[in-house]
């Protein structure tokens, strides 16, 4: 899928994704301010009743460099300012799901909707940007929920709150629009106990990016949960897997061997296609590409977790294996993954949430597209694809883990001489996190992380290069009878992968509900 085979040679792969894509078909708040996520959020605390919550928050960037530091753009849904220094303008309006409440009628129990506004207003040294990341509505039905529009909604295994973000879908970029059926978290199946319960969802969407147009977005995960809820061990598996396909733009007419005039194939007869990763019948109206390959640009995970309760705490065990290709549906690219521990105190405790990640891409399945006496192929290439010149990502940010970065965030030596829209892919990730809090009006949270960096197989770094980058963030309520929060966050970055920055983000906030 996500090939870029030596010039001129072609290899037919093997002609399905994985038995356990096909599964997945079959079987189907923190709001950031700024910087950082997961301090204080009214949002979290739901009333007896459905309420409407309201925020507006007036803030503003400052760095040394001329972007923001890295713990200042990761993670925030796309939408930290560009340049060195601006003010943000936010407003978000929230209505959250009515709780459970014996007291209604059995109609309004199984009926419910919610939805969500956010537009933001960055203005900096050129020209006001306004951003929309969260613009959804959602219907519920018993444990159903069919939701249109744009959503913050990370999704995988990992640690809620503190984690560094999926391999392949997190709050890296700005969340594309699309159309989602998926079940209210965890439902439970009624049989065995109710030792089983699902979470699943299918959705398709639009990939309304700057460099090509008309692209479409598939999405689809399952995930299982064997044990009850209310137990001291629970054990979770499922996959991931989502798409971009189709879609026409100018750089592609003068490849014809990639595309038919300029036009990726977008028919509704290819839709089994992106739906189980399978490769396309021959046809006329597919390029050489399409038809050795298959369409579109796939991208997927299995995951594992346990979790386990003990009297002081609650325990996360989790593991992202990514694959873009058939070898790595196959396991080829092993060890390649995120492995993550968290931890919960169950008792009262100033140390709130503590996460340690690692992430390692290094493997890829071997550094050769062409693998004697295999059926795999090698170089899986990560986040980048022929078709695709900007690969997995979405308005300049990548859609996955933050740690595989565009090139225009890197130093320019580095990203010069590499035609990769994600120059370096082959990471080493060493992530911890914590959050705490200080006192009832204080919250603290910190992240840190070290990179070490190897380039891509293609056009690898002279060295491995390292890169450490720091924040620091606090979100205090300074007046809780009129509901005024303050936020500041202190970031840095340290290395020689991205240049060196000191930034500082600061806001106020105030809460209504109504």
């Amino acid at each position: 899928m996500n090939k870029n085979p030596p010039s001129g040679v072609v290899v037919p792969g093997p002609a399905h994704m994985s038995v356990p894509m096909k599964c997945i078909y079959i079987i189907l708040g923190v709001w950031l301010l700024g910087c950082i996520g997961g301090c204080i959020d009214p949002a979290r605390a739901q009333s007896t009743k459905s309420a409407l919550h309201t925020t507006v928050s007036v803030g503003g960037f400052a760095s040394t460099g001329v972007q923001a530091p890295f713990w200042l753009m990761a993670n925030q849904y796309g939408t930290t300012p560009s340049g060195s220094v601006a003010n943000v303008y936010r407003f978000r309006v929230f209505m959250p799901f009515a709780p459970d409440d014996t007291s209604q009628t059995a109609t309004k129990k199984n009926w419910g909707y919610t939805f969500a506004l956010e537009p933001i207003l960055n203005i900096g040294s050129g020209k006001p940007q306004g951003v929309l990341p969260e613009a959804e509505f959602s219907l519920r039905y018993r444990k159903a929920i069919l939701s249109v529009g744009r959503s913050k909604n990370p999704i995988g295994l990992q640690d809620s709150t503190l984690s560094s973000g999926s391999i392949i879908h997190g709050p890296n970029a700005l969340p594309m629009p699309r159309l989602l059926v998926s079940t209210k978290g965890f439902s439970v199946l009624p049989f065995w106990n109710d030792m089983l319960a699902l979470n699943g969802g299918i959705g398709m969407g639009v990939n309304n990016g700057t460099y090509i147009k008309k692209s479409y977005y598939h999405q689809k995960y399952l995930f299982l949960r064997l044990g009850r809820d209310d137990k001291a061990i629970q054990l979770y598996m499922g996959a991931h897997h989502e798409a971009i396909w189709g879609g026409q733009a100018e750089y592609l007419l003068s490849r014809p061997d990639l595309a038919k005039d300029g036009k990726l194939p977008s028919s509704l007869k290819y839709w089994n296609n992106i739906l189980l990763g399978t490769r396309p019948r021959q046809s006329a109206d597919l390029a050489p590409f399409d038809q050795d390959y298959r369409i579109g640009n796939h991208v997927g995970t299995y995951q594992l977790a346990l979790s386990w309760s003990l009297p002081k705490g609650k325990w996360l065990l989790y593991h992202q294996h990514p694959f873009e290709d058939v070898s790595g549906a196959a396991l080829q690219n092993l060890p390649d993954g995120l492995y993550g521990l968290s931890w919960k105190p169950r008792t009262a405790s100033r140390l709130k949430n503590m996460v340690v990640e690692y992430l390692t891409t290094n493997s890829q399945s071997g550094s050769s597209f062409l693998k004697p006496n295999s059926i795999f192929q090698g170089n899986d290439n990560y986040f980048n694809h022929s078709q695709y010149q900007e690969g997995w990502s979405y308005r300049g940010r990548g859609i996955g883990t933050p740690f595989i970065l565009p090139g225009h965030q890197l130093r320019e030596e580095l990203v010069q001489g590499r035609p990769f829209y994600f120059p370096n892919n082959r990471v080493q990730v060493f992530y911890v996190a914590a959050e705490a809090q200080i006192s009832s009006r204080l919250m603290l949270q910190t992240k840190v992380s070290h990179t070490r960096n190897k380039g891509t197989f293609d056009y690898p770094f002279d060295k491995v290069i390292g890169q450490t980058s720091w924040v620091v963030s606090g979100d205090a309520l300074i007046s809780p009878r009129q509901m005024i929060y303050a936020k500041a966050a202190l970031a840095l970055d340290r290395g020689k992968l991205l240049p060196t920055n000191t930034g500082l983000h600061i806001s106020v906030y105030k809460t209504f509900q109504f």
